[in-house]
């Protein structure tokens, strides 16, 4: 008899288990509170279940992630009633849903409000880790880490009241463009002093590449010379000047003070291939022949300043 109640008293036990279980394990759409101080979730108190919002895109490239409202038909009491919530990164979470068994989406709660703003982005982005550099005619040097468009522009986190609200995955994170030197040397060709060309457009070489380049304000000359504006890319001198000095800091190469360097020009196309050539997408969102090689960084045009400054240059490339 005894080992009878044993095993219902058991069964009991197993049964009231599983039920707990169930009832707080796989409640789908479950909200539970992120317990980051432990570095976990807490699964033992479910404050209410959440209906999902679907994410929808508009033409113009903003739109809205998916989010979650209270469930009132079937939530429990809790402290989080009437307002929603938004993916987020671990840091910033507040909860956790269950979706499908799975405890990874976390959510940031916001205060009820009718039009939903904080579920809704103005743009997409991609992140993007800060890296060695220094920068090139090809690539960029990002000294922190951030994110960027499909235009090459570079942003990076903020807390201002009018951030630009980014959609990077699926979450959404507060950013501001940026172009200080503190946080990003953009991708330039270093353009020398151009000479004028009968065609109407001054002839550039890059003193990086070796390359040489067409450049022009007039957009007459483009339609003269048969030039597509898909084929030109704007070049902005202080670009051209933060390539300069990341590359003077990292040791790379030196130019002399009184080099003549080219000024900005609004239309640039690519006459003869450098050293290497490859395609790229610079920040202002336009595609063009872009070319370095490491190995001929010292190009004719540039030059020591002095006997003392060669021995520091070269002193320092050999630590590369």
């Amino acid at each position: 008899m005894k080992k009878i109640v044993a095993l219902v008293l058991s069964l009991v036990m197993a049964l009231s288990l599983a039920t707990v279980a169930f009832g707080v394990d796989y409640i789908e759409n479950g909200l539970y509170k992120a317990d980051k101080a432990n570095g976990k979730v807490d699964y033992t108190t479910c404050i209410g279940t959440v209906k999902t919002v679907a994410a929808k895109t508009f033409a113009d490239g903003t739109g809205n992630v998916t989010y979650y409202v209270w469930d009132e038909a079937v939530s429990f009491t809790g402290d989080a009633t009437g307002w929603y919530y938004v993916p987020c990164s671990y840091d910033e979470a507040d909860y956790v849903v269950n979706t499908n068994g799975s405890y990874t989406t976390y959510v940031k709660a916001y205060a009820p409000d009718p039009t939903f703003a904080e579920a809704h982005y103005d743009k997409t982005l991609t992140a993007q880790d800060k890296n060695a550099g220094p920068a090139t005619c090809t690539t960029a040097h990002y000294r922190v880490d951030g994110y960027v468009d499909t235009n090459g522009n570079f942003y990076v986190k903020s807390d201002a009241a009018n951030a630009t609200r980014a959609l990077v995955g699926n979450v959404i994170v507060k950013v501001d463009y940026t172009d200080a030197y503190s946080d990003v040397v953009y991708a330039s060709h270093v353009l020398l002093k151009g000479t004028a060309d009968k065609n109407g457009y001054d002839v550039c070489k890059c003193a990086i590449c070796g390359g040489t380049f067409a450049c022009t304000n007039d957009l007459t000359v483009l339609g003269a010379n048969k030039i597509s504006l898909n084929d030109v890319f704007e070049y902005d001198n202080d670009d051209a000047k933060a390539v300069i000095k990341d590359n003077n800091e990292a040791g790379k190469y030196n130019m002399p003070v009184a080099t003549d360097l080219a000024g900005d020009y609004t239309y640039c196309w690519q006459l003869t291939a450098g050293t290497t050539t490859t395609t790229d997408t610079n920040k202002d969102g336009v595609t063009s022949a872009k070319t370095f090689d490491a190995g001929v960084a010292m190009y004719v045009g540039m030059s020591l300043l002095s006997v003392a400054g060669g021995a520091v240059v070269i002193g320092k490339k050999k630590e590369f």
